[in-house]
């Protein structure tokens, strides 16, 4: 079938992409890096810089950066993608590669790779195989023209022929493969794979045996806010089998793909952001000992991973040994650390759990039996021991849990006793290879021949030792002590192999010290002459011995494995110790060059040594790292070697480093400000070595690389070290610099109130009048608040300016005044600060002082001819301000204010009112304030000439109830009948005590009298004293209610007599036509309605309702009130608008006593 033109022209553009781009990039590649000498070079500079961060962050993968550092033969660009081209000029080159399409106007070189950039990408992932007709047009075009511009136009008919032929199917396929090999290649190898599925596939052959304990429940509980979860145990209690078949639970239930790995690159180098993924790593860190490689490796990569499990699509189940896990430097890495699930404390197995475990391996009498024995809690790795005890046949079950090693060293024993050894000669290739015996290895060839050979010299046997009676025996051994995954041989468990190892260097010393692998000359060693000097060697009972005797021997050892490559003696889990490493050393000086040896060690490689060794405190080492190649300043996340010796505090160490070059301004890379070698220096207070550093040239200003830190002068300010100070000084730490606070140096030494340290800034140039950021208070503002003298006679002999304002438009005198620092207001008027500058509101110093009620103050500002009528903002005086103190009388204040002819007539502006001090004073209750501001001729109507509501000082005194100024103000001749404008007299307001409600209360008064008011409190007393003063009595509030109505409404009988007395209107009625005998009638007053009638109040006035009071009285049944109105001739016979009378009321409520007593009055029935 024929193809249609929509493919034929998707694999046009497949093809430029894949053919002819990668060459035409090759041509500016070429130029940037010219390809003889320039591009090795290029790379090498920037290998750990540049490149070896990008190959972290996996934008450079294993295959390309094989191609970048080839291991043999010269790094050639004609062996690079256009990916990798492009990707090397972006971050080896000025040009700017972005990851869009450019305008179509920007054709620079930037600009045209990264258009090829972006189609390539778009193609690699492009799943169908159609362009449109117009797509390809415009893909074409641009991919062409980038193709000509870039390689020039010897590319133009490779394009054009290009874009017309016809591929082939053979063509198509190449180009597919091409494509497809680009995609893959970040996936896990095939070969990996294949091992992963048969890891994994033994993992679900085990998971019949798995009982779902809590340590696993707990895992999973984790899993559900936790990406990275490490079970911590010893070594058989089952946290291996937990992670497995959790990562298979996330496989089988959330489709997660399981990836085995061994290290942190791993789980960067096959981690597919498309899918989800569970990483299971076992031992992450070590088995016997802490690997320190690893540990380095996890803290480079640690910030990478935190990126990748970012999104929670990956999760990484780690299985780690307590004793590796409780290690100070695990604990570092905060990736590892911070969520684990520990199998032998807090989720160690239950006696149940345990139970359901045995039943999986035991018959049922076999449990019971050791139930019976006890044994079944005995000991942590119960699992290894059911699953051991089930594949042999030799022990009975209590012997074999009673003291399991003890078996296994029993079976041991009767091997290494046997006539024919050839069972431990077997094994103990195992010691050769590390646990890991591939089958590949058991050739014919020269070293295992060897090997063989040697090995047999140790034992006993039968017959000779060839490889083919080795795969003879490790057959037999499948059922018992050793297992087979794909082609390599293991024994059964790490735990028998720590036990078969133990065995052969207590019997077999000789054999270990010349066939042992390097890891276990290194990590299962310890001499007997330092076991004491570090007891954590000897907590692992599976350690090996070497007498004082052999020591030389296995020091000949450790220098073999030196000869044969293998530096990595300075991980020895012994090295902890000085005598080991005094010991090994003198003797490696005696046999080689040491220098010399450490030249065939890479330069990353030994400067890590020279960081582990520092971060470690193994100082003695540290010399012996100084060569040539090692890099000084070798850094991890927490800092350098000489980061390390100062703040373990080895000077003589940090004196080596810094006389061999070591950078004192270099930190992790982390960035961690608190890291910096010289703010150590300075946050121990260690003046000698602050001066070392600083003579090796540490930047006293380091700190201003880094965002919001404080500065190192600051820092030794703060501990007040004046030593430290003047030598930062010396050396051009910045003095005017500010910390997170926006303070300066010399602002923080006045805020101590240390003399020295200001001095000290100020003679190195400190510039007094910078203020603090924000509110921009100076120093000499501090110095004034806190009353210092001293300091601020030093910052004005450095010049500082006196009347310096801060963000509030304060100046020194001004705060110094808001504190009441009386002396340091007489010290700066007399060194001629200004008194007549206000603050932003228009506050002088004169008015702050007035307010607080600072007398000694006032008195020392008024002297310096202040003026004393400059108000602040709403024209309030200092003498207002003085007056209108709720709290406080400031008497002697006014007094003084008015002597120097304050004006006590501004009146504050609120709102639309006004208001005088006499008023505020009247209102407060001042009275000796008022006393003055009258004397001196204030005007006590003022408010009532400013203000629209004409509230005048008397009216103020009347609403609080202060009588003795009522009287001093009655006195004075004030009209106590001049109302406000709602007609409200003072009257209205005196017994109002609550004076802080004056304005609310005036907007709700409506219009009651001030005998009214008075009535409602029944002030007698003050309401004799209006009515002496020949007070208005009928004056009625809004409702038309006199202050008579009121009286009666609150049954206070002596207002009313007194009231009645003085000829109050008695038949004034309110708007609903109510008089005030209509109301005592209501309420049953009979004294009141008394009262009334007697002075001639009219009883037939009647409501709205045409109600009369007699009328109402019969209701309520007030036969009293009913007697006293028939009596004063009431009329029996008024009704109401409904036309009912008083009897048809009374009879109606069945008031028989009522109706009586008005069918005695002649009343209509």
């Amino acid at each position: 079938m024929a193809e249609s033109k929509e493919e034929m022209d998707y694999w046009r553009i497949i093809s430029l992409l894949y053919k002819v781009a990668p060459s035409a990039v090759r041509v500016t590649f070429d130029k940037e890096f010219h390809p003889t000498n320039g591009l090795e070079a290029a790379l090498k500079q920037d290998k750990w810089r540049v490149l070896e961060p990008l190959k972290r962050k996996r934008i450079i993968h294993q295959v390309q950066w094989d191609l970048l550092f080839p291991i043999s033969g010269p790094v050639s660009s004609t062996t690079f993608d256009l990916t990798l081209m492009i990707c090397l000029i972006r971050h080896l080159t000025p040009i700017q590669i972005g990851n869009n399409v450019p305008q179509s106007t920007d054709v620079s070189t930037g600009a045209d790779l990264s258009r090829l950039k972006y189609y390539r990408n778009k193609f690699a992932h492009h799943d169908g195989c159609r362009l449109t007709e117009r797509d390809f047009e415009i893909y074409c075009s641009e991919i062409c023209q980038a193709i000509l511009r870039l390689g020039g136009q010897q590319f133009k008919e490779i394009c054009e022929d290009l874009i017309d032929m016809t591929l082939n199917n053979n063509e198509k396929e190449i180009l597919l493969e091409i494509r497809n090999l680009e995609k893959a290649s970040t996936f896990v190898p095939k070969a990996l794979q294949k091992i992963h599925e048969d890891l994994i596939y033994e993992w679900r052959e085990d998971e019949n045996k798995v009982v779902k304990t809590r340590a696993i429940s707990r895992i999973d509980e984790l899993l559900k806010t936790k990406d990275v979860i490490v079970a911590v145990g010893s070594s058989g209690c089952g946290k291996s089998t937990a992670i497995h078949h959790v990562a298979l639970r996330l496989n089988n239930e959330q489709g997660y793909n399981i990836v085995p790995v061994h290290s942190p690159e791993d789980i960067i180098q096959y981690c597919e952001p498309k899918y989800k993924q569970v990483f299971v790593i076992d031992d992450v860190c070590g088995k016997s000992t802490i690997n320190i490689g690893l540990i380095n490796r996890w803290e480079t990569l640690s910030t990478d991973i935190k990126k990748i499990i970012a999104d929670h699509k990956v999760k990484i189940l780690l299985s780690c040994r307590k004793h590796i896990y409780l290690d100070r430097l695990f604990k570092v890495i905060e990736l590892l650390s911070e969520t684990s699930c520990d199998f032998v404390s807090d989720y160690s197995l239950t006696k149940m759990e345990r139970h359901q475990i045995a039943r999986t391996y035991l018959t049922e009498s076999e449990m019971n039996a050791l139930k019976k024995a006890g044994l079944v809690e005995k000991f942590s790795f119960f699992p290894l021991l059911c699953c051991l005890y089930s594949k042999q046949t030799l022990t009975g079950v209590l012997d074999f849990f009673a003291n399991p090693i003890s078996v296994i060293r029993g079976d041991l024993e009767l091997s290494r006793k046997a006539t024919d050894q050839t069972t431990l000669a077997t094994l103990s290739l195992f010691i050769v290879f590390n646990n890991s015996l591939n089958e590949n290895m058991l050739s014919r060839s020269i070293g295992m021949t060897e090997l063989l050979e040697n090995i047999s010299y140790h034992f006993d046997l039968q017959r000779g030792f060839s490889t083919k009676i080795v795969k003879t025996e490790l057959q037999r051994l499948e059922m018992s002590y050793v297992k087979k995954n794909l082609s390599t041989y293991k024994i059964i468990h790490d735990k028998i192999y720590d036990i078969f190892l133990s065995f052969c260097g207590e019997h077999f010393l000789d054999l270990v010290l010349e066939v042992a692998h390097t890891d276990v000359i290194r990590n299962r060693f310890i001499l007997e002459s330092i076991q004491n000097e570090d007891h954590n060697l000897t907590k692992d009972t599976n350690f090996i011995k070497v007498p004082i005797i052999k020591e030389t021997q296995y020091f000949d050892r450790i220098l073999k494995d030196i000869q044969k490559d293998s530096k990595d003696i300075f991980l020895n889990r012994q090295f902890k110790c000085m005598t080991f490493r005094k010991k090994l050393f003198q003797y490696l000086e005696n046999q080689v060059d040491i220098k010399q040896v450490l030249l065939d060690v890479s330069s990353e490689d030994l400067s890590y040594k020279l960081l582990s060794m520092t971060r470690q405190c193994y100082w003695d080492m540290v010399p012996i790292l100084l060569t040539e190649q090692v890099d000084i300043n070798v850094r991890d996340w927490e800092g350098t070697p000489l980061y390390f010796a100062l703040v373990k505090g080895n000077i003589d160490i940090a004196k080596v480093l810094l006389e061999n070059q070591a950078d004192p301004n270099k930190i992790g890379w982390l960035g961690m400000v608190s890291r910096i070698p010289l703010r150590v220096a300075v946050v121990k207070g260690d003046i000698d070595l602050v001066k070392l550093l600083l003579a090796h040239h540490a930047d006293a200003n380091v700190y201003k690389k880094y965002i919001g830190t404080k500065s190192l002068l600051h820092l030794a300010i703060k501990k007040k070290n004046d030593s430290i100070v003047n030598v930062l000084l010396d050396h051009g730490a910045d003095y005017n610099v500010f910390d997170d606070w926006n303070r300066t140096p010399l602002y923080e030494t006045v805020r101590q109130e240390s003399p020295n340290l200001t001095m000290l800034l100020l003679n190195h140039g400190a510039d007094p009048n910078i203020g603090q950021q924000v509110c921009k208070n100076t120093p000499l503002h501090v110095a004034c608040t806190k009353g210092n003298i001293y300091m601020i006679k030093m910052l004005l002999d450095y010049n500082a300016d006196i009347n310096i304002k801060n963000e509030e438009g304060e100046t020194p005198l001004f705060q110094s005044i808001e504190k009441n620092q009386t002396d340091v207001v007489k010290f700066l008027l007399e060194h001629n600060c200004d008194p007549y500058i206000c603050n932003n509101q228009n506050i002088s110093p004169l008015f702050a002082a007035s307010e607080k009620g600072h007398i000694d103050i006032v008195r020392f500002v008024l002297k310096y001819s202040c003026y004393p009528n400059t108000c602040k903002s709403k024209k309030i005086s200092p003498v207002y301000s003085a007056s209108s103190d709720e709290q406080a009388d400031h008497a002697d204040i006014v007094r003084l204010l008015l002597e120097h002819k304050c004006d006590p007539n501004i009146c504050m502006i609120c709102s639309d009112n006004s208001i005088s001090p006499v008023f505020a004073a009247s209102k407060n209750g001042h009275i000796d304030i008022v006393r003055l501001l009258l004397q001196h001729n204030c005007d006590p109507y003022m408010c009532m000439i400013c203000n629209f509501l004409k509230i005048s000082a008397l009216l103020a005194a009347s609403a609080n109830g202060r009588i003795d100024i009522v009287e001093l103000l009655l006195e004075l001749q004030s009209d106590p009948n001049i109302c406000n404008v709602k007609n409200i007299s003072p009257l209205f307001l005196v017994l109002e005590n609550d004076h802080t409600d004056i304005v609310r209360l005036l907007l709700k008064l409506n219009n009651e009298s001030a005998v009214c008011l008075d009535s409602t409190k029944e002030h007698t007393n003050t309401v004799k004293l209006f009515l002496e003063r020949k007070c208005d009595l009928n004056i009625c509030n809004t409702r038309n209610e006199s202050a008579l109505f009121i009286a009666v409404n609150k049954m206070h009988t002596d207002i009313v007599k007194i009231l009645l007395e003085h000829r109050c209107n008695p038949n004034i009625c309110n708007d609903r036509k109510e008089s005030p005998l209509f109301i005592a009638s209501i309420e049953g007053h009979a004294d009141i309605v008394k009262l009334l009638l007697e002075h001639k109040c009219d009883p037939n006035i009647c409501n709205i309702k045409k109600e009369s009071p007699l009328f109402i009285a019969s209701e309520k049944c007030h036969s009293d009130i009913v007697k006293l109105l028939l009596k004063h001739k009431c009329d029996p016979n008024i009704c109401n608008i409904k036309k009912e009378s008083p009897l048809f009321i009374a009879s109606e409520k069945r008031h028989s006593n009522i109706v009586t007593l008005l069918l005695e009055h002649k009343c209509d029935s």
